[in-house]
């Protein structure tokens, strides 16, 4: 059985160009959306080098079907010399690395940065990596969970009890990233284990589809008819009938 997959990005109702990138690679069990941010379009050339960054990186993955054991990999066994968080963590560091450089030697372009959601799949493991604000849902059994915490203002001051969660939807702060990648020298990424049972499906999104359309929603389209492109599609138009003010992408991704 092969993986499943759709992947659209759109640019919205606001603005003329898109600054969100995505990488598909399923043989490898690798999805990513990255949306990036900065003047002078410089945006979309930070997304861009994180996606160019990941792909390069990415000729050093086992493919999906590799039959060595995951916890051998993650642990370091003997047997293996892949270890999928240390290539996560080197990998995330070495785009960081880049668009710093880029920005800082260019007037234009500093200060430009970019989000970062990606999984990667191995066996019966789901590794999660993100810096920023874009997300990563698992809808299992007709139910979404939220697997990545925004790295945002808004959403430190829900982890301080200062709001909640509610609250933080509407607030000023919800677009103040505490984290991006590029625009620091080093940046911390969050890498997390998530199991994976039959049937769950992924989704990794930008801020434009998730602060467009509610999580009740996003369930309401995933369960309806239709296939994984049609239902990526759906998300897409609903983001951009309720207003569509920023860029969109959606990612859809399950494993056999």
């Amino acid at each position: 059985m092969k993986v499943l997959y759709a992947a659209k990005t759109h640019p919205g109702q606001k603005r003329d160009n898109n600054e969100d990138n995505l990488l598909i690679l399923p043989d490898q069990g690798l999805f990513l959306v990255a949306d990036g941010m900065g003047g002078h379009n410089a945006g979309e050339v930070a997304s861009a080098m994180a996606v160019e960054t990941v792909t390069r990186e990415a000729a050093n993955l086992p493919a999906l079907g590799a039959k060595v054991s995951w916890w051998r990999r993650l642990f370091g066994s003997p047997k293996s010399n892949f270890n999928p968080v240390e290539w996560l963590h080197g990998t995330i560091v070495r785009a960081n690395e880049r668009i710093y450089r880029e920005a800082q030697g260019s007037a234009q372009r500093k200060g430009m940065g970019t989000t970062l959601a990606l999984i990667l799949k191995r066996e019966q493991a789901l590794l999660t990596a993100h810096v920023g604000d874009s997300r990563v849902y698992r809808i299992r059994n007709g139910k979404i969970t939220q697997l990545t915490q925004d790295h945002s203002l808004a959403q430190e001051l829900v982890r301080q009890g200062v709001m909640t969660e509610e609250e933080a939807l509407y607030s000023a702060p919800s677009n103040v990233l505490t984290r991006a990648l590029g625009v620091r020298e080093k940046v911390a990424e969050d890498i997390i284990y998530h199991s994976v049972e039959p049937g769950d499906l992924f989704l990794l999104c930008s801020d434009g589809l998730y602060n467009m359309v509610d999580e009740d929603d996003m369930v309401h389209v995933i369960k309806g008819d239709g296939g994984l492109e049609d239902k990526a599609e759906k998300l897409i138009q609903q983001a951009n009938a309720a207003g569509g003010v920023d860029n969109i992408t959606v990612v859809l991704a399950q494993f056999p």
